[in-house]
């Protein structure tokens, strides 16, 4: 299906509009970038999304980006759509490390097992909303307080964010942000002890479900191809609209 440059363009909105609740976005004028020194080696969290200079002052511009990466102790990545840089990059000494596909539904394909219960998080349960996201993507304790502080960012921007249970017990989050009639589904993840019975699948259709009441027209979500999520996704009817090569130094 071919998509127009104008829902690309509402896309990558919707993305940065998120990442931006759990990054710091930097303009420099020259470059637009994300950056978290609490996680300094996450691809997702310190990426430079926007180099808006022409060819021959793009070295001095990733200079700069890099020199401010440097300086705050995080490793700079970048998710590249014009191939024409990578040339720049590999010369910067990046590494093209994986392959980030971003993808809208099609049609939602459910599965039909009664795998949880999906609710809204709010202020009184964030904090167990947060130790399972935690336990699902296998982040470590001490980043606790950082996951929490964003995931309170996340609710006063008007992000929803949904944890499952089974018989009570916490089994699996994910996260919505709304934008312009556009629903990102981010966060997606299962505790381990859970996965396989269609925990994911249900907190995609209840996301699915809202996104639809809101009256938003498109819901689209990422992934990173090392993840090996791509397939679980069209199998729910996400379609791939582009990818993005994700280098890193």
């Amino acid at each position: 299906m071919k998509n127009s440059k104008k829902e690309i363009q509402e896309l990558e909105s919707n993305e940065r509009g998120f990442f931006s609740i759990w990054s710091d976005l930097i303009d420099f004028g020259s470059a637009k970038f994300f950056l978290n020194r609490k996680f300094p080696d996450d691809i997702l969290f310190n990426r430079i999304i926007e180099i808006g200079v022409r060819k021959n002052k793009l070295n001095d511009a990733i200079d700069e980006v890099i020199a401010y990466f440097n300086g705050a102790g995080v490793r700079p990545s970048v998710f590249v759509t014009e191939r024409s840089i990578e040339d720049y990059l590999v010369g910067k000494h990046f590494k093209h490390v994986d392959d980030f596909n971003v993808m809208k539904l099609r049609k939602f394909m459910p599965d039909e097992r009664r795998a949880a219960e999906v609710s809204a998080t709010d202020a009184s349960t964030l904090t167990e909303w947060v130790k399972a996201y935690m336990t699902s993507f296998d982040i470590a304790a001490r980043f606790e307080q950082e996951v929490l502080k964003r995931s309170k960012m996340s609710l006063k921007k008007g992000c929803t964010l949904y944890l499952a249970k089974v018989r009570g017990e916490p089994a699996g989050t994910t996260l919505s942000y709304y934008e312009n009639g556009i629903t990102g589904i981010y966060c997606v993840g299962t505790l381990p002890k859970f996965r396989g019975r269609g925990i994911a699948s249900k907190m995609l259709e209840v996301a699915i479900r809202d996104s639809g009441k809101r009256g938003d027209h498109v819901q689209c979500l990422q992934n990173l191809e090392g993840d090996k999520v791509r397939e679980f996704y069209e199998k729910r009817g996400f379609e791939t609209v582009f990818v993005k090569r994700v280098y890193q130094k």
